[in-house]
């Protein structure tokens, strides 16, 4: 018996016809992302893409189909997918010309494929008098293929982790190097301003010493000049030096001479007596006026 369930699907367009595939196995919808091409072909694989910080690989559904190439200008879409693959899971992309919107579609109007010849393409649905092809990725690799650019990526991811780890070394270096040179130059300023300091003290040094050894002359200059002073004070110039006057030659006395005797108050007097008593009566004579 056929369960009236119904099933969710994602449709999409492809050379102008419509397929869906199970919503269960759909991830996200990309809108113009960059495939990279591989350097050799493997099957229906159109090339790589990032997708969540992985690489994963994304076929075109118009080499599968043997569908007419794609042009160069024409827009695209790529379906994130989750499918298995002998017993193993895999992330794939896959090129579709546009997505058209999720329909639910009950079991009873799912249909074999007529005359499939393909493991991909099992079964069918009339929706509004429109025939949609209902697509299982499970069956669109096999397992070659997969094989085949699972080792590719594998082998990527590798050159990728060895090009990480080169560049974080170079970075590592470098960033060696950089530290290196600024303790270097670290260092050199320290030892110039070691250096500066020593110059600058020996220089303060010898000035103070000058500055002590000129004091200390200044002083002896000084003290000389006090001292030849003093010595000069102490010495009568020969030029100034007053002659002593010369002894007069001691003459013999003259004896007074003899008084007359006729002279009263002179009996018996000298010279020199007789003039203090002459001299003493004329004071007294003039103090008695």
């Amino acid at each position: 018996m056929i369960s009236n369930a119904k099933l969710t699907f994602l449709s999409f367009i492809l050379n102008n016809e419509t397929y869906a595939i199970s919503v269960t196995k759909l991830l996200e919808v990309l809108e113009y992302q960059e495939v990279k091409p591989l350097p050799e072909m493997i099957g229906s694989i159109e090339g790589i893409t990032k997708y969540r910080e992985q690489t994963i690989p994304v076929f075109e559904t118009r080499t599968k189909f043997a569908l007419p190439t794609r042009e160069a200008d024409q827009k695209y879409v790529i379906i994130i997918l989750e499918i298995f693959v002998a017993g193993k899971k895999y992330i794939v992309g896959a090129i579709v010309d546009s997505v058209k919107d999720v329909m639910d579609i009950a079991q009873a109007d799912l249909k074999p494929m007529p005359l499939s010849t393909t493991t991909y393409l099992k079964q069918i649905a009339n929706i509004d008098n429109k025939f949609i092809m209902i697509l299982d990725p499970d069956y669109v690799f096999n397992e070659s293929e997969i094989t085949q650019v699972t080792a590719y990526l594998e082998e990527l991811k590798r050159a990728e982790e060895a090009e990480k780890a080169r560049i974080a070394e170079e970075v590592r270096l470098k960033k060696e190097a950089e530290e290196k040179a600024k303790q270097e130059t670290e260092e050199k300023k320290r030892q110039e301003a070691e250096e500066k300091k020593l110059a600058e003290e020996k220089v303060k040094k010898g000035k103070i010493k000058a500055d002590k050894s000129t004091k200390s002359k200044e002083k002896a200059s000084e003290k000389d000049k006090k001292t030849r002073s003093e010595v000069k004070k102490e010495e009568v110039p020969t030029s100034k030096v007053e002659k002593a006057p010369k002894e007069k030659p001691i003459e013999p006395k003259k004896e007074a001479p003899t008084a007359n005797k006729n002279d009263k108050a002179g009996d018996g007097l000298s010279a020199a007596d007789l003039i203090l008593q002459k001299a003493a009566a004329l004071k007294k004579k003039k103090e008695n006026e």
